[in-house]
Order: C-alpha cells, then structure tokens, then sequence
C-alpha cells in the first residue's frame, strides 16, 4: 500500500470513529447527570435507592424500604422531579393513549404513563410519565421499561 491509501484509510476511520466516541461520552454524561438527580432527590427525603434505571430523558427509582418513588424527568423546558410515598396509593396500573387511524382500530401509541390510585379518594391520582409523542419521536425500550415498573410498584405497594 501506498501512504496516500494508507492516510485516506486512516482519515475515514477517523470520521466514523471520533463522532461516535464522542455521541456515546455525551450519552453517559447526561445518564450520569440524571442519576445523580435521582440520587440527591431521595436523600432530600432520607431514602436510598434499591431500583432504578435510566433513559434518555427520565430517571426512576425506589426506596422498597420506606416504599419511596422518585422520578426525575428532563425536558428541553423544565426539570420535573416527584416523589411520592407508595403508602398512600392501593394500585398502580399502565395507561396508553392511542390515536386512531383509519385503517386500524389500534393506532400509533401517543402517550405512555403509571396511573397510582390513591387509597383515599380525596387525593387525586398520581401519573408518571413514561413516553409522550410530544416530547419523543418514538418509542424506545419505554414498553418493557413501564411493565417492568408495573410489576415491581404493584409488589411495593401490596
């Protein structure tokens, strides 16, 4: 091989390599700025975190403990965080919303969030927001992410 391959070949990957390097250290800095959100959210509240996970733009966690969640969300426009005390509310259940398309009685999911219901009916429900088509183009991974919070709110909780 000649050096002018060899300097076209190195410049190539260059071009491919250094972007992606730098996509995925900006990915981790921002996973790492909502986990530490997360985290100073429940020693506000003397809690310690025994689940959470992260995504691009939320982070959840629970103190099964002191039957604690916290929620962290990130938008363009605001930082929204709760906490909200699972002694309070008797059930957790999925909801979706749906826009109906012509062909389909099923359309494209436009809304996915955690409805907990308040065990005294004089407090309104709670709603965690897990996708909004709004905010997010399309789903990622929030399907599994909100079954799996689910299962484990509803054993917290009973």
């Amino acid at each position: 091989m000649d050096l002018g391959m060899i300097t076209i070949s190195g410049t190539l990957i260059l071009l491919v390599v250094v972007p992606l390097t730098l996509m995925q250290l900006q990915k981790r800095k921002k996973e790492q700025a909502l986990l530490n959100a997360l985290k100073s959210l429940s020693k506000q509240h003397h809690c310690s975190l025994t689940h959470y996970d992260l995504t691009s733009d939320f982070a959840i966690g629970i103190d099964q403990v002191a039957k604690a969640l916290f929620f962290y969300k990130n938008t363009a426009h605001e930082n929204r965080s709760k906490h909200i005390a699972l002694k309070d509310y008797s059930d957790c259940k999925i909801s979706e919303e749906r826009q109906n398309t012509k062909n389909t009685t099923l359309g494209d999911i436009t809304a996915l969030s955690l409805t907990l219901t308040p065990r005294d009916n004089s407090i309104t429900p709670e709603y965690i927001n897990f996708y909004n088509s709004d905010e997010n183009y399309q789903l990622n991974g929030e399907i599994d992410l909100i079954k799996k919070w689910n299962g484990l709110l509803v054993s917290t909780i009973k």
